[in-house]
């Protein structure tokens, strides 16, 4: 990470033009008139950053950077600026885009409900819908995410979420409470009967009272 960011030439003596990695823990703004570059800086700036292996989250309304996580949308784009498109290939194999949509059944969705209702264009997004649905609800039952037990619950959930394919959080909570000792050892490579239980429990605190 020691390589500063690469942001292009200068328009009148070709100078190339860097900025530094401690600069990203400052502001930035891209300020211009309509076709001025504004969109260009920013995905330049941000396949930089990634290319230093250092994560970006894009907030992107109108779906500009999102088309960087497409690799044969990101060579083009390079294509048409002049630049190397080995450097998407290179970029591509550093990096696993995820793209998040609130409003769309594109990518994975965003809601409130950890189970929403859509249809998954690959088979890719639908594990990757899955492992965050397992997430969220290991994270709503209060786990440390950086524990062991939450490691545990969270790959137990995911492997439950694939097999049963509950329709919301309730159904997933119902079949899990009633999963009996020899049902549970079954997992036992994964998370053990008693952290089962445990988590059981912890999901049946949640469907009564204010919890719920």
């Amino acid at each position: 990470m020691s390589n500063p960011l690469w942001l292009g030439n200068t328009t009148k003596s070709g100078q190339e033009l860097f900025l530094g990695h401690e600069s990203l823990l400052r502001h930035f703004m891209a300020i211009g008139s309509s076709g001025s570059g504004k969109t260009v800086l920013c995905k330049v700036l941000t396949e930089e950053i990634l290319h230093s292996k250092i994560p970006v989250i894009c907030i992107d309304p109108q779906g500009d950077l999102c088309s960087l996580a497409i690799p044969e949308l990101r060579a083009n784009v390079l294509k048409e600026h002049g630049l190397d498109p080995a450097f998407a290939e290179e970029l591509a194999t550093m990096i696993d885009p995820v793209i998040y949509t609130p409003a769309s059944s594109k990518g994975i969705h965003l809601t409130a409900d950890p189970f929403p209702v859509t249809t998954y264009a690959s088979k890719e997004e639908h594990i990757r819908a899955t492992s965050v649905t397992a997430s969220i609800v290991t994270s709503l039952l209060g786990y440390d995410l950086n524990s062991a037990d939450a490691d545990g619950a969270a790959a137990f959930l995911n492997l439950m979420i694939e097999l049963w394919k509950p329709k919301c959080y309730v159904d997933l909570a119902k079949q899990i409470h009633k999963m009996d000792s020899e049902a549970m050892g079954e997992y036992n490579s994964v998370i053990n009967t008693t952290k089962i239980e445990q988590l059981s429990q912890r999901m049946s605190r949640t469907l009564i009272g204010s919890k719920s």
